[in-house]
């Protein structure tokens, strides 16, 4: 009984370890790649290396959240495809599907970002913006294209494109600000390893949290039937029996949750691997665990 309900939690478990593994492993595909573009631009101004690194920070994010939906859905920068003098800076595609085509413009001033992101060649891609200003950009852009100006036709045609978040089928990167796009410029290491480093711990955090809430109810719930049996059987008294499910759901969780956070790690490590899944990543955390507990038991008979 006891090593059905681990497997069971693990079960339950290993698709969410798949979900954060994955968005661990988006975070820091991204991450690298914006170290190693600021480095290629370190001589250029930061006003024009920050908006290269905004199309980067903007695809990761959206990554991460496709990853954690458990959605196919990839962004890609046209410059990470090989191609930096597209009309479009980033790519969202499904496999070799695709799905949108954005062009993505950074700046200090609304004014600006209304005009350059109000080009004719854009056609019908997203706008995208840093997220503070895309309501200016967008109230700009409606004026401009009521005005009597030449380009009135190519304000009109942007308007409904105006986005402060890369977005597709309910995936979202929530925004960059300008700020933030600077920053990451500014400081490029650091930038990536707090990047890393929280989304690393929010994944292992998340998955334990979820490896517990399986473990307590998987443990729980046969704890509870079986209790039930022994009151009814009147061989337990009904406080009794439940304190005991109290413990089961406990024990249960505390061991969920150390498998989760472990796989967590696993998968993380074995991300070049096609093998790991979030499946096999559990069944190493949970062996790793068992041998654990096994090592523990056995120390404790030798001392005693």
């Amino acid at each position: 009984m006891k090593k059905n309900l681990d497997i069971l939690a693990t079960q339950i478990v290993a698709e969410q370890i798949e979900r954060y593994g994955n968005a661990t492993i988006e975070t820091f595909a991204g991450m690298d790649t914006l170290t190693k573009v600021a480095k290629q631009y370190m001589n250029c101004s930061p006003n024009i290396t920050q908006g290269r690194l905004f199309e980067i920070i903007e695809a990761t994010k959206f990554n991460k959240d496709a990853a954690l939906k458990g959605e196919s859905l990839r962004a890609f920068t046209t410059d990470s495809l090989g191609d930096p003098h597209a009309a479009a800076d980033i790519l969202i595609k499904d496999g070799d599907t695709l799905i949108k085509e954005v062009q993505a413009k950074s700046g200090a001033k609304a004014a600006s970002l209304a005009r350059m992101v109000s080009s004719e060649k854009y056609g019908d891609m997203d706008r995208l913006v840093n997220s503070e200003k895309a309501d200016k950009v967008k109230e700009l852009v409606e004026k401009r294209a009521n005005s009597q100006s030449i380009y009135a036709k190519d304000y009109e045609q942007a308007a409904p494109h105006i986005n402060g978040k890369l977005e597709a089928n309910n995936i979202t990167s929530g925004g960059t600000t300008y700020e933030e796009a600077l920053k990451a410029t500014n400081q490029p290491q650091t930038y990536a390893l707090k990047e890393k480093i929280y989304t690393f711990a929010e994944g292992t955090f998340s998955s334990m949290m979820n490896g517990a809430l399986a473990g307590a109810c998987v443990g729980g719930g046969v704890s509870l039937v079986q209790q039930t049996v022994e009151i009814c059987k009147s061989e337990k008294q009904i406080k009794d029996g439940f304190i005991q499910v109290g413990k089961d759901s406990g024990k249960q969780a505390g061991k969920s949750a150390a498998v989760a956070g472990i796989a967590h790690g696993i998968k993380f490590i074995g991300k070049d691997s096609v093998m790991m899944k979030g499946n096999v990543a559990a069944a190493l955390a949970s062996s790793a665990v068992r041998l654990t507990e096994s090592s523990y038991q056995l120390f404790l008979k030798i001392i005693y």
